[in-house]
C-alpha cells in the first residue's frame, strides 16, 4: 500500500507558526526530515509520517501542547488548497462540510472511509465524528481540523451570519481572534445586527474600554469558554460593575457558572442578561430554575 501523504502547503503554514511561535527552523527540518525545497510549492506532497513528526516536534519545540488547536484557529485552508476555496464558496455551512468530505484526500490521505466526517446525533447533542482509523495515534490532526471547523466560518464574513437570519453578533476581543474589532464591529451594525463584544476571564478590561459606547452588549465571561459546569469566578464582577458605572444604557451579560445565588451577584453587579445552561438542564424542572435566576 502507498504511503499517505498530506499537502506540501499544510507542512509549510505549521511550520511557519511553529517558527513564529520560537522554534528553530534547522531543529524542525532535521526532526520531521522533510525537505524545505518540498515546501516552495503547496501542492508538492510530504509523507504523513513527516507531517506527524514536524506536529511533535513544534509541540516541544514551541513549549505549545495546544499547537495543533491553534495551527487550526490561525490558517486559512483556502490559501494552502482549493479544498479551502471550494468551502469558502459555499453557501451554508453543512454544503462546505460535504464538500470537505469529497475533497480532503486532497489534503490529507487517511486510513478508512472515503468520508473522513459524519455527523452523529444522540440524547446530548449533534456530534462531528472523526472516522480515521487509529485517529487516537495521532490526535493532533483531528484538533486541528476541528479546530478550523470552529474557527473558519468567521472568515466567511459578518454578511452570511446576518443573511442567514442572526440579528445580534457577538465577537471576542482577544488579540488571538486576530481581526479588526472596530473594523468588525461596523460590519455587523452596517447588516442592521446589534453588535456586541465579548470578554475572557484572563482578558483585561481596558480592552473594551474604547468601544463601550459603540455596542450594545458586553458579555462577560466568568469561566473560560469550552464546556459546562465550570465554577463561577466571583472575581468577574469587577469587570461588570466597571462597564456599568461607565455605560449605564448597555446591556451586560455574564456567561458561566450561573445558578440562583450568582444570578443575583451579577444582577447585583449591574448585568441584565444572564446565560445558563447546566444549572438550568441538571435540574428536575427547568421552570422553576428559570424563575429562580429571575428572582420570582
Amino acid at each position: 500500500m502507498a504511503e499517505l501523504t498530506v499537502a506540501a502547503g499544510l507542512a509549510r503554514e505549521l511550520m511557519e507558526l511553529a517558527i513564529a511561535k520560537g522554534a528553530s527552523q534547522v531543529e524542525l527540518v532535521r526532526r520531521s526530515g522533510i525537505d524545505p525545497a518540498l515546501l516552495v510549492d503547496q501542492d508538492n506532497r510530504i509523507a504523513f509520517s513527516n507531517y506527524v513528526a514536524l506536529m511533535r516536534a513544534g509541540k516541544e519545540l514551541c513549549h505549545d501542547p495546544a499547537l495543533a488547536l491553534h495551527y487550526g484557529e490561525s490558517n486559512d485552508m483556502s490559501e494552502i488548497s482549493l479544498v479551502g476555496l471550494i468551502s469558502s464558496a459555499c453557501e451554508t455551512m453543512l454544503h462546505a462540510f460535504e464538500q470537505l468530505n469529497r475533497y480532503g484526500r486532497l489534503v490529507v490521505e487517511f486510513d478508512g472511509p472515503r468520508e473522513r466526517f459524519r455527523l452523529e446525533r444522540d440524547a446530548e447533542g449533534l456530534w462531528v465524528v472523526d472516522n480515521r482509523e487509529h485517529a487516537d495515534e495521532f490526535p493532533e490532526l483531528t484538533e486541528s481540523t476541528f479546530a478550523r471547523m470552529i474557527c473558519g466560518p468567521r472568515r466567511l464574513g459578518v454578511p452570511r451570519f446576518a443573511k442567514a437570519g442572526a440579528n445580534s453578533i457577538t465577537i471576542h476581543v482577544e488579540p488571538e481572534a486576530k481581526h479588526d474589532v472596530g473594523k468588525t464591529l461596523r460590519q455587523i451594525q452596517d447588516t442592521g445586527c446589534r453588535a456586541g463584544l465579548t470578554l475572557n476571564p484572563e482578558t483585561p478590561f481596558d480592552l473594551i474600554e474604547p468601544f463601550l459606547h459603540k455596542i450594545d452588549l458586553l458579555l462577560i465571561m466568568t469561566v473560560h469558554p469550552g464546556f459546562g459546569g465550570q465554577p463561577f469566578r466571583a472575581d468577574q464582577m469587577q469587570k461588570v460593575k466597571r462597564a456599568r458605572s461607565l455605560n449605564g444604557e448597555i446591556n451586560i451579560e455574564v456567561d458561566g457558572g450561573i445558578n440562583a445565588e450568582t444570578a443575583k451577584l451579577s444582577i447585583k453587579n449591574g448585568a441584565n442578561v444572564l446565560v445558563a445552561g447546566t444549572s438550568i438542564f441538571h435540574s428536575n424542572d427547568y421552570a422553576k430554575a428559570i424563575r429562580e435566576l429571575r428572582g420570582e
